[in-house]
């Protein structure tokens, strides 16, 4: 992560990839959805659909073992 989590919140868009946020980083994930509430799009690309890609706007399963071209 490359900014500060207070910035979480007023983001337009939050991009997580290969984070079970919910369950590893709670507070995070709670800022995570008051953005969601101000209207920021989520996306999640991650093989397992976790408690966080169930809110996402694009949720992109990538295959374990494949590799991005």
């Amino acid at each position: 992560m490359t900014n500060a989590v207070e910035e979480l919140e007023g983001a337009e868009t939050i991009l997580i990839i290969g984070s079970n946020t919910t369950a590893t980083h709670p507070l995070i994930a709670w800022r995570i959805f008051t953005a969601k509430e101000k209207g920021a799009k989520l996306i999640v690309i991650d093989p397992r659909k976790t408690h966080i890609a169930r809110f996402a706007d694009l949720y992109l399963a990538e295959r374990p073992g494949t590799t991005w071209r």
